[in-house]
């Protein structure tokens, strides 16, 4: 089973090579799955930090902030975006 596997990595590595826009669209794949996990363990790590500085209280008062805030943003953004992006062109 292992050396039908390794007798493809050889051609998907050609088939790669001799494709350039096919490269570009996997290092894009990659960079995009990079920032994707940063992007991911930095959240993380910060709302942490804020948790242990705040304590249960304030950061629970932070959080309902937040969600009252991001629904209401949701709401006010609601079909802007296309019409941004239209009138831009």
């Amino acid at each position: 089973m292992l050396s039908k596997v390794a007798v493809k990595v050889p051609y998907l590595r050609d088939l790669i090579n001799n494709r350039p826009t096919l490269q570009r669209v996997l290092d894009n794949i990659g960079w995009l799955t990079f920032d994707k996990i940063f992007r991911l363990g930095v959240g993380l790590f910060v709302m942490g930090w804020i948790a242990r500085y705040l304590g249960p209280e304030q950061f629970g008062l932070w959080n309902y902030a937040i969600a009252f805030t991001s629904l209401f943003t949701a709401f006010a953004t609601l079909g802007l975006d296309g019409i941004v992006v239209r009138e831009i062109q």
